[in-house]
This record gives C-alpha cells, sequence and structure tokens, in this order.
C-alpha cells in the first residue's frame, strides 16, 4: 500500500511574479495538465482593447479559444472561476464595442446598462452632443474635481476646452471615456483576485514547496 501511494505521487514547477513553486501531487485525482490549466487560469485573463476594432476582436477570440481549451481541475470553485471569467469577458467586450461605435452612432450607446441614471444620462448628453454634452461635462468636471488632488487642473482644462471652436468633439470624447465608459465599467462582473484562487490552487497539492524567489 504504501508502494501505491507513493508511485500516485508526481510533482510540477510553476511561478507567480515573485517565486518558483514545486507542488507534489497525487496524480490519481489530477493531471499535470489540469494543474497547469488550472494555473493559468487563477492568474486572470486580461483582455487587451484599444480603438483598433479588429485588434480588439482578434483578441477576444484569442482569449476565448484560450479559455474554451482549458482543461480545469473538476472542482466546483475553478468550474465556477471559468465561468466568471468568460462572463466578464463577453460582457467587457460588449461595452466596448458599443463605445467604439458610439463614435459614428452614440445611439448604439442607448443599448446598455439603461437602468442606471448615471449611465444613461451620459448616453443621452453624447447622443445629443450639443447643450445636454456640455452640461454633463461640466457634471463630470466638478465631479472628478472633488476626489482629485489638483481640481484647478482639470477646472482649467474645461475651461480652455469650452472655448474651442471643436468644443463638442473635445466634449464628446472626454464624455464618451470618463463619464460612460467609467460608469459602466463600474458595472461590469470584474472578478476580485483576492487571494482565494491562490489558496484554492495551493490545496490541490500533497506538499508545496518554494524553490527560489527574486529579491524585492
Amino acid at each position: 500500500m504504501l508502494n501505491f501511494v507513493y508511485a500516485q505521487e508526481k510533482s510540477i514547477v510553476f511561478a507567480d511574479e515573485l517565486c518558483t513553486y514545486e507542488g507534489v501531487y497525487d496524480s490519481g485525482k489530477y493531471t499535470e495538465n489540469e494543474l497547469k490549466d488550472t494555473y493559468e487560469l487563477i492568474k486572470g485573463v486580461f483582455f487587451s482593447y484599444n480603438s483598433d476594432k479588429e485588434e480588439m476582436e482578434d483578441s477576444y477570440a484569442e482569449i476565448k479559444n484560450k479559455l474554451a481549451t482549458l482543461s480545469i481541475v473538476k472542482e466546483p470553485f475553478f468550474q465556477s472561476l471559468l465561468d466568471s471569467t468568460l462572463l466578464y469577458l463577453d460582457r467587457t467586450y460588449e461595452a466596448k464595442l458599443i463605445q467604439l461605435e458610439a463614435e459614428d452612432n452614440p445611439r448604439a450607446l442607448l443599448r446598455l446598462y439603461q437602468d442606471d441614471a448615471e449611465i444613461r444620462q451620459y448616453a443621452e448628453a453624447l447622443v445629443d452632443r450639443e447643450t445636454k454634452l456640455l452640461e454633463s461635462y461640466a457634471y463630470l468636471t466638478k465631479k472628478q474635481m472633488e476626489t482629485n488632488g489638483d481640481p484647478e487642473r482639470l477646472w482649467d482644462n474645461y475651461q480652455f476646452n469650452i472655448a474651442q471652436a471643436n468644443k463638442y468633439d473635445l466634449a464628446f470624447d472626454y464624455v464618451l471615456v470618463y463619464g460612460w465608459w467609467n460608469a459602466v465599467n463600474h458595472q461590469l462582473p470584474h472578478i476580485s483576485y483576492d487571494g482565494r484562487q491562490s489558496q484554492a490552487f495551493e490545496k490541490l497539492f500533497v506538499r508545496l514547496e518554494t524553490l527560489d524567489c527574486d529579491e524585492p
């Protein structure tokens, strides 16, 4: 029996930002591939989005495919984490696509989170693109000034922009990014990487040894 138990034990080496570890696991419960894929999952998936729609679509497709092909440990915690990651990815991608579309079609903003008063207010102002937009720009600037370390700089920037011939374009860009997007981002189902993921992963091992750590 002792020889059999010993034969079941295998090890893998993995690393985080600071240290390298060796984990001994029961190969009768998990495979090396399952552990490696589960570790990829707990490290977090960070969706790269920018102003290039094609690049964003490629990034989304790549990450979506990667998540779909992961062979994770079959435990409820990790399955729930995978489901939550997929949900966050899909919702974020949807919101960023709408933000890009809004440059040419601001009414697209009215399709998302209209039950939130602040998001709806920003969306309606961006659709208006004139009086409501400038009012929303002023509101947003004053709101930011309440928590900014240099509120005078924000106000000076606002005053400068609304004195320009292209003030509506400047206000549109500012309200879209700092108003609408920031408010939408608060509604997205973010995942809190608070240590629970690493703790759950470490429990999969019979023994865990720190091999090396970089100097802080």
